[in-house]
């Protein structure tokens, strides 16, 4: 693997600590080039801790699927967010979800309060989107992120319902 036109991150984003950044970009679009540059294979391989698949970030606050469904039962105020594609969000998301999608959108989009209670999600466990998302959110301020790993599938094996359209 090649790795020019790519820097390791600095110490105010170690929390990235297996990706590479590329240097030209401008922090606003940078969440969207480091989904890009993951889908095209372009991270550090760690066999001895991943068995040379891409390493899982293992420091990502999490929420499993009976906490959300009861959030949203409850109607708890907080921001639930599909990190994907605008056609994927219009398909199918959770109920209540606001859609955000790092390719196209400046990190301007996402809530302002940075404090705000927030959830993450895209399609599954392996989605690295949602994972890029939470850990760019963090670099931007945000205190209390989490993630939703299960994402789409695992909302509906839990046979729970599915909204379509837009937002």
């Amino acid at each position: 693997m090649r790795w020019s036109g790519y820097r390791r991150p600095s110490a105010a984003v170690s929390h990235f600590p297996t990706l590479w950044l590329r240097t030209e970009l401008s922090p606003t679009l940078r969440l969207g080039r480091l989904v890009a540059d993951l889908s095209n294979g372009a991270a550090q391989r760690t066999p001895g801790r991943s068995g040379g698949n891409l390493t899982v970030m293992s420091d990502i606050k999490t929420i499993d699927r009976e906490e959300l469904k009861a959030k949203l039962d409850r109607g708890d105020d907080f921001s639930l967010i599909m990190i994907h594609t605008r056609i994927a969000f219009e398909t199918a998301h959770i109920p209540g979800s606001s859609h955000f999608q790092p390719h196209e959108q400046p990190l301007s989009d996402l809530p302002r309060d940075k404090d705000r209670d927030v959830v993450v999600y895209c399609t599954d466990v392996a989605c690295v989107a949602s994972q890029m998302a939470y850990h760019t959110m963090v670099a931007e301020g945000y205190t209390n992120v989490r993630r939703y790993g299960g994402g789409l599938s695992d909302w509906g094996e839990a046979g729970y319902e599915f909204a379509t359209g837009g937002e």
